[in-house]
């Protein structure tokens, strides 16, 4: 017997009501997301010539969309701590002051996924597992000889991450070390 529903589809959530809208619809190319208590940051491509810009709306909704920075190259991660909104780009990574303002390096090499944890910056690239000070100065290799380290998070006493393997053989794993 085929059942059908008596709800028509719509674009409504299905628990909560409806969804607040925080930036207007118009934004082009929204990709990586964070927040803290106040906003909800993001990247985004600016036009067709592959500048990026970080963004913030208020979580509230209903307020003004602000550009923090622009002129950025293709940005693979954002975070965000209570001073400064973090991005790797061209695996660098830059700080930007919440108030906005240029993007300042912190350290190069670092690979495309990080994590912040109190003074910490943790990050996977590829071959190894690194940890850098949010200040900047001298990275700290933790784990080598990974194939595809990506993906990382951190709890009170551990890093975890993703290391997919090789292309061509399923030796991927999940792998985790004490901070």
């Amino acid at each position: 017997m085929r059942r059908i529903s008596s709800c028509p589809r719509s674009r409504r959530s299905i628990v909560g009501g409806d969804p607040i809208l925080l930036a207007p619809e118009t934004t082009r190319g929204p990709e990586h997301i964070a927040l803290d208590g106040s906003y909800l940051y993001w990247s985004q491509q600016d036009g067709e010539f592959g500048n990026y810009s970080v963004q913030r709306a208020p979580l509230a909704g209903g307020g003004e969309v602000q550009t923090l920075a622009m002129d950025l190259r293709p940005i693979q991660d954002l975070e965000v701590d209570d001073t400064n909104v973090y991005i790797t780009a061209d695996l660098k990574l830059l700080k930007i002051p919440l108030a906005g303002g240029d993007a300042t390096p912190v350290a190069s090499k670092l690979g495309p996924s990080f994590v912040l944890d109190g003074d910490n910056v943790y990050a996977a690239n590829e071959t190894t597992v690194v940890k850098v000070p949010k200040s900047g100065g001298s990275i700290t290799t933790l784990a080598t000889g990974q194939i595809r380290a990506t993906s990382i998070t951190v709890d009170a006493t551990n890093i975890y991450w993703l290391d997919q393997g090789s292309l061509s053989d399923p030796d991927g794993a999940m792998r985790k070390l004490t901070k």
